[in-house]
């Protein structure tokens, strides 16, 4: 078997293994709820795995190298500022949002951020981080 098959069969199979699960999952979805938030019943210890997982991403292996190529060992201190920061967020900033997302039934960072306002003003405010949050990360997928 060429190297080029073997490649392609185990995509396939991944593929269908993806399908599986995405058919297995569905049943479990009934709302926008259960589709965006997993129906607020994903435990701390998940949340703070995915977050993990999403905020260490390039930036973690190639800025972080990058910086400490540059100056060194002071690098270390954009470390622990990252550190303090998902700890700051983990049992300050986070209690206080999963708390007033679910009293508002929020699903969004952007419908958080337009809390308090109605009509027109909402929705510009939404379109408006929308294409702030779009926008950046164009810029950080590009690089």
């Amino acid at each position: 078997m060429l190297d080029s098959d073997v490649v392609l069969a185990t995509l396939v199979v991944y593929k269908i293994l993806l399908i599986l699960i995405g058919l297995w999952a569905q049943r479990r979805v009934s709302s926008e709820q259960d589709f965006f938030l997993a129906g607020r019943q994903v435990g701390p210890w998940v949340a703070a795995v995915s977050y993990c997982a999403s905020a260490a991403s390039a930036w973690t292996l190639l800025g972080m190298s990058g910086l400490a190529f540059a100056i060194g060992l002071s690098a270390l201190w954009v470390a622990l500022g990252a550190v303090l920061g998902c700890a700051f967020s983990w049992w300050v900033v986070a209690p206080r949002v999963m708390a007033i997302s679910g009293r508002q039934h929020l699903l969004s960072a952007t419908e958080f951020i337009a809390l308090g306002t109605t009509g027109r003003q909402r929705q510009r405010i939404i379109a408006l981080v929308s294409a702030i949050i779009l926008f950046c990360f164009l810029i950080y997928i590009a690089s």
